[in-house]
């Protein structure tokens, strides 16, 4: 089992689906103990039902954040080549906030890949599909027809 120190669901959750062991956090704020394992799962149910969502679209745009720290050029560049490579046709854009609302405004569009933060597909509420990196690599392997297994557990951050 792993313990995150901390106050963030979200991180610990991330611990778990990427070692896919039990993960607790141990919260000096609030003075608990939280087991996040069954959370982490119904976080990877979403980010799955998503990539197969996705998977059924023409049209996708990719969406590079504007914040600090989110200008994440070359992965969309990188995505936005294997989707046309795919047959798909692909927009970039570039947005400060990345919502519902704002998506909305953007005609034309399957689904959306956003470079930005991880966090933005999972915390958010969407009407279309709007994959994070990871999920975003499993869309390029169910085009190719390869697995996705395991495609959040990530064995090097270890």
């Amino acid at each position: 089992a792993y313990v995150f120190l901390g106050q963030s669901n979200f991180h610990a959750a991330g611990i778990a689906l990427s070692t896919n062991m039990p993960t607790y956090v141990l919260d000096p704020y609030f003075n608990e103990v939280r087991e996040v394992t069954e959370f982490a799962q119904k976080l990877k149910k979403k980010a799955t039902l998503a990539i197969y969502k996705a998977a059924e679209a023409q049209t996708f745009g990719i969406i590079i954040g504007l914040k600090e720290g989110q200008l994440s050029k070359v992965f969309a560049l990188k995505f936005k080549n294997e989707l046309e490579k795919e047959g798909k046709t692909v927009q970039l854009f570039a947005l400060t906030d990345i919502t519902n609302e704002r998506l909305k405004n953007l005609k034309g569009i399957d689904a959306f890949i956003q470079v930005a933060c991880p966090r933005i597909s999972t915390d958010n509420q969407f009407d279309k599909p709007v994959l994070s990196t990871p999920q975003a690599n499993a869309l390029l392997k169910i085009l190719r027809h390869e697995s996705i297994e395991g495609y959040l557990e990530i064995p090097h951050w270890l």
